[in-house]
Formats: C-alpha cells, sequence, structure tokens
C-alpha cells in the first residue's frame, strides 16, 4: 500500500490548537502520516522571505511533544523536516525513527551525515537537483549510517521545486529512474493543484505520496495545499488509482471466465461436402 503523508507544514502558523485539528483532518482522510517542520530562525544560514513571520511559525519543544504524543494517541504517524543539527536533536529527545529532509537541504553533507550517525531513517526530497547529486547525498548517508544495510533506512521523494508546479513539469518518470538507481523506495511530493499528478506517480511505481494538507484557504501553503475534504478525495482517488493497478500477473481472473466462454472462437469443420462420383 502507497503511503501517504499530509504535510502540514506551516499552515497551523503556530497556533497549536491548529495543528491540531490538522491532525484529525489527515486522520479522518486516511493519511498514514501526518509532517510537522523543525526549524531554528536564528540559525538559518540562507536568506528567506518573510523570516520574521516564520519565527511566529515555529512551535516549541514541548509543543512537538504534544503533537506527537497525540498522533500516537489516535494511530497516525508523526514525522518532522529538520533544517538543522538542533531540529534534529529535538526529533531524537521526541524519539523519532525517522525524519525528513526537504530538496534544499540535499547538498547539506553535514546534516545528512549526522541524521545517519544518529541512526535515523530518511526521506529525503530531491526538488531542483542533478542525479549526481542524489548519488552523493545518498553515498554520505550511506557511508555514515550506523545500521547494516542502510540502503534500507534511506527512501527518496521526486519533487519539482515549483509552487505550485505545472502537470507538465511533473516528470513523473524520474521517479522510475530513482529506483533503478537507488533501489529504495521512492515516491512523489505533490507541489501540484487538482489530483491528476497523483494517479499517474501511482501508475509509475510510487511508493509514498506525499502532499500540503490546511485547514482552509489562506493559508501560507495555499497554493499547494487541500482542504480537509479535498485532502480524502485525494487519498481516495490513490486507493482507487492503487486498485486499478493489480498485481501485474497476466491470467485468467474469475470475472472474465463467463464471458470468455460467450466470446471465445472455437473451430469447427463445417459441413461436409460430398465428393463428386463419375
Amino acid at each position: 500500500m502507497i503511503e501517504i503523508i499530509a504535510e502540514c507544514g506551516i499552515n497551523h502558523c503556530g497556533r497549536l490548537d491548529d495543528a491540531i485539528r490538522l491532525v484529525d483532518a489527515a486522520h479522518d482522510a486516511g493519511a498514514h502520516i501526518v509532517k510537522f517542520q523543525i526549524y531554528h530562525t536564528e540559525l538559518m544560514v540562507r536568506e528567506v522571505p518573510n523570516k520574521a513571520r516564520l519565527k511566529l511559525y515555529e512551535l516549541t519543544m514541548s509543543e512537538h511533544r504534544l503533537l506527537k504524543d497525540y498522533c500516537d494517541g489516535i494511530g497516525i504517524g508523526w514525522l518532522v523536516s529538520c533544517f538543522d543539527i538542533a531540529a534534529v536533536e529535538v526529533a531524537l529527545a521526541l524519539d523519532a525513527k525517522r525524519v525528513k529532509l526537504g530538496s534544499g537541504e540535499i547538498v547539506n553533507h553535514g546534516l545528512i551525515r549526522y541524521i545517519a550517525e544518529s541512526g535515523l531513517d530518511l526521506l529525503l526530497s530531491t526538488g531542483a537537483s542533478t542525479i549526481d547529486e542524489v548519488f552523493k547525498a545518498a553515498e554520505v548517508f550511506n557511508t555514515w549510517s550506523t545500521a547494516e544495510r542502510s540502503y534500507k533506512r534511506l527512501a527518496l521523494l521526486h519533487c519539482v521545486s515549483n509552487y505550485p508546479s505545472a502537470l507538465e513539469h511533473c516528470n513523473l518518470r524520474a521517479i522510475t529512474t530513482l529506483k533503478h538507481n537507488f533501489h529504495c523506495p521512492v515516491g512523489w511530493s505533490d507541489h501540484t493543484t487538482g489530483f491528476d499528478s497523483a494517479v499517474a506517480a501511482v501508475g509509475v511505481g510510487a511508493d509514498i505520496i506525499e502532499k500540503h494538507i490546511m485547514l482552509s484557504p489562506g493559508c501560507p501553503d495555499e497554493a499547494v495545499s487541500l482542504t480537509p475534504e479535498n485532502f480524502r478525495g485525494y487519498v481516495a482517488t490513490i486507493r482507487r488509482a492503487e486498485a486499478m493497478m493489480g498485481d501485474g500477473e497476466k491470467e485468467l481472473r474469475p470475472n472474465e471466465a463467463a464471458m470468455r466462454d460467450a466470446m471465445r472462437y472455437r473451430w469447427h469443420p463445417g459441413p461436409v461436402k460430398e465428393e463428386l462420383v463419375d
């Protein structure tokens, strides 16, 4: 079954009550995991717009702990994106087993190494990167991983770093390329509008699909987010597409048996002709 991640991002706007409502919405929609972000604005080394607003949207460690406990209580997975080593330390303190790194961190080899050495599994987004950059990031993770067969602890997300992304830019065959090269779970981080790319991602073998969720329009990531009702439809659409894929075996199916008997060509010799006698 495809793992579906409901990405809350900063759509809670720093309000714990809204974050809990997003967890409920993701759970009700049938998502496996709900994801938040752990970051420290003062540690950001890159210039980002609206830094003051990002600071307002930061959740404290105690709030993240409450969210994790709430997720555990209702039976939905809890996941966090980390943007610095201090964030990874928070995730470890909260007993995280896996963290995500966004596409911007694919060349942050120090952070990737720290995660590998910590024993955490890694979900790595690959937007705006080359295959060589993905290979290097995977090499760093696998080299410094503390677990045996560390490739099993790495999963990749193909994504397009436009918000929103046009359908013709999705390049979903890259999922197949990543699966062929890395032999690990590969998914689709969906920054499009609508449901079309999710259906196509199922068709090319995505193991994971991630999509932003919001309570209502007007949230920070509105351009790439779905309301709870639409997210429920999104999950249902993925499940229908998944069911249509079947198991890949080419064989007579029980639902075809009766029709086969009615439609299949049968050879018969035809009328017997009398031989002409002189």
